[in-house]
């Protein structure tokens, strides 16, 4: 989480939602964070990606990236297979393996004032983390399976599946 007190602003990074992009654009402008980024929580999550807006920061205006289901999972996907050779040797064993502990882009919708769709920003960021996932289309199976795990997102973010 990145917050500026001058503005008033806080940024909450969803994962594999361009987060690590805005973060550098942010810090550039005076965010900073709010505690170490790298302390995990006792949910697992690492700081950098709670959707818990300490109280005293409420009337900030706060604001999330969002992104697709299918896109979130691919990149997901992706990058643990570039982290970890080997260990997800196909999509659907990473997802019955980590899906069910990705966060729900819902949690971090809920918590904020405004959530950004990525397709719809009117301006470029830098791309930071890139990978080849854009190169892998889900099968048909695999849409399905994100879409089971992942509707409330779908259904939320009114993205078609």
């Amino acid at each position: 989480m990145l917050i500026n007190h001058e503005q008033r602003k806080i940024f909450l990074h969803n994962p594999k939602c361009a987060g690590t992009s805005v973060t550098a654009v942010l810090m550039d402008a005076g965010f900073t964070y709010v505690s170490s980024p790298e302390i995990f929580l006792p949910n697992g999550i690492v700081q950098r990606h709670s959707w818990f807006i300490p109280a005293e920061f409420s009337s900030y205006f706060s604001f999330c990236t969002v992104r697709h289901p299918y896109e979130v999972c691919r990149s997901h996907w992706r990058y643990a297979s570039t982290t970890n050779p080997g260990y997800f040797p196909t999509f659907i064993s990473w997802l019955e393996q980590i899906g069910p502990y990705i966060p729900r882009q819902a949690f971090y919708v809920r918590a904020v004032k405004q959530a950004y769709h990525l397709h719809e920003l009117d301006f470029k960021l830098p791309h930071y983390n890139r990978s080849s996932a854009s190169e892998y289309q889900l099968t048909s199976e695999e849409r399905r399976l994100v879409w089971c795990m992942f509707r409330e997102d779908f259904d939320l973010l009114a993205y078609d599946h």
